[in-house]
């Protein structure tokens, strides 16, 4: 009896050894399974990383070339080269009469040629700041024959004050601005409607090293739009200029399409198997202008 009890108590003494320890080879193979496991974790975590910053290049060239798109579409779509629209055309860029505010005369003194503007819309500068000039339609005669368009420098504003504090019209209204131009227009009647514009040129210019997509006035630097675009020399902007007939034209005034092809890059560099590239993009539209 003795024997057998000392028996039962040398197992139970093995067996608690056997729970509480950790062999050597077992410690081993933790620690190459758990490198293994991290391993694969931190190359799962490149791949995400690499794929999210090639994924963000591919976004930046394709939000470059819509939105130049869209840009120059909504600008070229209200000329009319047969009106003088279009000052010049030329493969990588373009001049346009481009639109910059739209009023209707509600007053009007025709011996200092000021004309008190209401409800206007959009930017409206005077000629020596950005080369606006004036729009204003005339009115002529009793019939229509001599109704037309009548443009003229602006030369500066002023405050409504005077005669032109008030509009003339039944409902007592306060003009926007008041405008003076170059001549008088004994044609302009209270009513009338008044546009602005200013001359613009569309085109890429070079920047720390980047092509963009900008516009300017006669005289001054090009303001940034969009991009980076490919080079010039790549294909960055292109424009075509096609007649009614579908024939290409390098006339301004016969031009009724113009097509255009944007190419845009990425701002930065992704992995691809060729190396550190940038992503790029490209768009094909096509323009049909009023005539």
């Amino acid at each position: 009896m003795k024997r057998l009890h000392s028996n039962r108590r040398q197992c139970s003494c093995l067996g608690l050894r056997n729970d509480a320890g950790v062999t050597l080879i077992e410690l081993m193979i933790y620690m190459v399974l758990a490198s293994v496991v991290m391993g694969a974790i931190y190359s799962m975590m490149i791949t995400q990383t690499r794929a999210y910053a090639d994924q963000r290049q591919i976004t930046d060239a394709q939000e470059t070339v819509s939105g130049a798109a869209l840009l120059l579409t909504a600008e070229l779509r209200q000329l009319s080269p047969s009106d003088g629209d279009l000052y010049f055309i030329a493969p990588e860029s373009l001049a346009i009469r481009s639109v910059q505010s739209v009023a209707i005369v509600c007053a009007i003194d025709q011996v200092l040629r000021r004309f008190a503007l209401w409800n206007l819309v959009g930017e409206l500068e005077d000629f020596q700041k950005k080369a606006d000039s004036a729009f204003i339609f005339s009115a002529g005669g009793a019939g229509q024959s001599d109704d037309k368009w009548e443009r003229e420098e602006i030369k500066g504003f002023f405050k409504a004050a005077g005669p032109l504090g008030t509009c003339e019209w039944t409902v007592a209204q306060t003009p926007d601005t008041v405008v003076q131009l170059d001549k008088p227009m004994p044609g302009v009647v209270v009513g009338a409607p008044f546009r602005s514009f200013r001359a613009i040129q569309y085109g890429t210019f070079l920047d720390d090293g980047n092509w963009w997509l900008g516009r300017k006035t006669p005289g001054q630097a090009y303001e940034k739009l969009t991009g980076p675009l490919r080079s010039p020399a790549a294909g960055g902007i292109v424009f075509k200029y096609y007649d009614a007939s579908g024939n290409v034209t390098a006339v301004a005034a016969d031009v009724r399409v113009i097509e255009i092809i944007i190419r845009s890059q990425s701002t930065g560099r992704s992995r691809q198997a060729s190396g550190l590239t940038e992503r790029t993009d490209s768009i094909r539209t096509k323009v049909f202008l009023s005539g």
